[in-house]
């Protein structure tokens, strides 16, 4: 490839002789680069048939062992999951029977077998009835792996057996918190953490389990935040939380809630422009919906301002793009050395938003902007704004289904409800609003019939919610009692569930800091407990010796004032000896305001789990523990934590919640 690219590049310079110097370059770059997309491009078809080539030879491998050892139900187990594997590698499963016929081999010998994930996967997409013996079997088959039960709610889900999918949910969640909870782990650093959490509050939705759909958000929300894992950029407890606590909300119409949840610490406002167009749309939309006009436009206004501005950038953009057309050739292919190293320092770096970025941003702004117009049209029964915005706004078919009812719309609002309940069966919101708009309607026997089907899907749902509560009356005349929730019928396929609180905690909780003690640089032994009753930043560094330990020194001194202005204390623990740290401190010859402590045997650090066990040797460390001794946040790795700033703001924000 290399002497292709060689002759390639000398045939293009003979036939580029007769050109200009710069012209010639630029085509020489422009085949170059072509060039170099085809050689990747083949060098990753190469590198796909090889691993197409080696998953086959896979597969043969675990038939051949099979065929010499036909009893060995791990060797059947493994070819299972192979077959299923290698559609990511493009080999498509042509037979789920047959790999099924394998898996029931696995599991006549061994019906507990871990084999029942692979077989949730085998049906959970093309038929999920297949699978329900191994939704029923797969967590008591790994009790200790929260996986295995959080698998069986891809197959209760697509039944549309919610209350089922919840209970799985809660499952997996309790033994997530046992094994973090056990082994010190911060909530996600464990895999599919927060996607369990955040699936449990859409079929918390579905039940109308609002109180703890509500609360499972703000527990993903206050969970400790980490640039590496768990940020709004992430797809973390953070973003899902926030996510689903707006869903929540809105979807329900708990506007007033809405209104007392902005700007908390669960909702607090964000610097992503995006998120916070669509946290201010909604909460002018709630402002509105409650009757507080001058609330509403005036937090629609804010919204106007930064169309605006979006406005003004694209017009900016498109001065720029326009000059850059009408520059010479020679001004565009002029090399400019400046441009060049900047370049070359970060090819990455991005000075600002594309043209193309903001057009987009502004797309998403207008739709917030026709969401809002059109609440402020259903509360002033402005029916021609109402149609003008509704179309642009892209509501939710519930949200509009309620508002075309609400401005007099409501058989347009009734077909709405009547395909949601279609597409959404076992689902408690699309059926309370067909219900409601039935009986508004004067369509009461036909509201009594779907009220009757509401009562069986509604069998946990919170009735004190607004949407629920407000069909008291309808409750009454189909003669029903005050709690109007008739129970699900048993089920026999559940299998043996366990009770829930012996799998695990209902929440993560931070566990308590390890007792202290170390010596200053004269010395004196410094107590753990002499902080207690206030926050504190404990930093565990390898010494004046490691360059990136220093760095971290570097980071958080200059911060210890604002730290203590924060009520938040800040020190150091090294693994030098007291000799060692008092040199140390002699010969740095500039000033550190982080107290360094010395631990020279190290055995805090091993308290503190700072220790690589594998290596034997001492691992970085950053902890944030309250005031009760229990540690809030922390960062544990090879390398130190730098970003000081962040975990200022962090640990403010951990502190403030209850």
């Amino acid at each position: 490839m290399i002497a292709e690219t060689a002759a390639v590049r000398a045939s293009t310079t003979r036939t580029t002789e007769d050109r200009s110097g710069a012209t010639a370059a630029l085509a020489l770059v422009d085949e170059d680069a072509s060039i170099s997309r085809r050689a990747a491009a083949a060098e990753l078809r190469a590198r796909a048939d090889l691993f197409k080539r080696e998953a086959e030879r896979l597969v043969k491998d675990y038939e051949d062992l099979i065929w010499d050892y036909p009893d060995d139900v791990e060797a059947k187990a493994l070819l299972a999951n192979r077959i299923w594997l290698n559609r990511r590698k493009g080999i498509q499963t042509t037979s789920r029977m047959s790999v099924e016929a394998l898996l029931q081999q696995v599991l006549a010998v061994e019906p507990l077998h871990p084999a029942h994930h692979y077989r949730i996967h085998l049906w959970d997409s093309a038929r999920p009835d297949n699978a329900v013996q191994s939704a029923a079997m797969c967590g008591p088959a790994s009790p200790g792996i929260a996986h295995m039960w959080h698998m069986p709610v891809h197959i209760y889900s697509k039944l549309k057996r919610y209350n089922d999918a919840a209970w799985q949910q809660e499952a997996s969640a309790r033994v997530d918190h046992a094994h973090m909870i056990r082994t010190r782990l911060m909530p996600d650093q464990i895999h599919n953490f927060a996607h369990n959490n955040e699936w449990l509050v859409r079929n918390l939705i579905h039940v109308g389990r609002v109180q703890d759909a509500l609360d499972l958000s703000r527990n993903l929300v206050s969970l400790p935040q980490h640039p590496r894992y768990n940020s709004w950029n992430k797809r973390g407890s953070y973003k899902y939380g926030r996510q689903r606590l707006m869903q929540t909300l809105t979807e329900y119409a708990l506007w007033d809630e809405l209104i007392k949840e902005a700007g908390s610490n669960y909702l607090p406002p964000t610097e992503d422009d995006s998120q916070q167009e669509e946290w201010l749309g909604w909460l002018a939309v709630a402002q509105f919906m409650t009757g507080d006009t001058k609330e509403g436009s005036r937090t629609l206004r804010s919204l106007q301002r930064r169309n605006l501005v979006l406005q003004t950038t694209v017009l900016d953009l498109e001065d720029k793009k326009a000059d850059d057309a009408d520059k010479k050739p020679d001004e565009k292919t002029k090399p400019d050395k400046k441009a060049d190293d900047a370049e070359k320092a970060d090819d990455t770096e991005k000075t600002g938003p594309t043209l193309d970025e903001v057009k987009r941003h502004i797309t998403q702004l207008d739709q917030i902007l026709a969401r809002v117009r059109s609440a402020e049209a259903v509360k002033k029964k402005d029916l021609k704004t109402f149609k003008e915005q509704l179309p642009k706004g892209r509501l939710n078919p519930l949200i509009q289904a309620q508002w075309q009812a609400e401005i007099g719309q409501i058989d347009e609002g009734i077909k709405l409800a009547e395909k949601a309940v279609k597409d959404g069966p076992s689902q408690v919101r699309p059926l309370a609003m067909l219900v409601d708009l039935l009986w508004k309607k004067g369509k009461k026997d036909e509201a009594k019939k779907h009220f009757s089907t509401l009562q069986k899907t509604a069998s946990t749902a919170d009735l004190n919610t607004p949407m629920l509560a407000k069909l008291a009356p309808i409750a009454k005349a189909a003669g029903a009692k005050t709690d109007w929730r008739l129970p699900e019928p048993p089920k026999d396929d559940l299998g043996d569930r366990p009770p829930l609180n012996e799998l695990g905690p209902f929440r993560w909780q931070p566990y308590q800091s390890p007792d202290w003690g170390a010596k200053a640089p004269d010395g004196k032994l410094v107590a753990g407990n002499e902080f207690d009753g206030k926050p504190r930043i404990i930093i565990f560094y390898l010494g004046f010796g490691c360059v990136h330990c220093i760095e971290q020194i570097h980071a958080f001194s200059p911060l210890y004032d604002e730290y203590k202005k924060a009520g938040i204390d800040v020190i150091a623990i090294s693994t030098e000896t007291v000799e060692q740290l008092k040199a140390g401190l002699e010969n740095f010859g500039e000033e550190i305001n982080i107290p360094l402590l010395s631990n020279g045997d190290k055995h805090i650090f091993k308290q503190f789990r700072c220790w690589d066990d594998f290596e034997d040797q001492p691992l970085h460390g950053t902890f944030l523990i309250d005031h009760r001794g229990k540690v809030r946040w922390q960062d544990i790795s090879y390398e130190p934590f730098n970003n000081a700033k962040f975990l200022l703001k962090e640990s403010q924000r951990l502190l403030a919640l209850p």
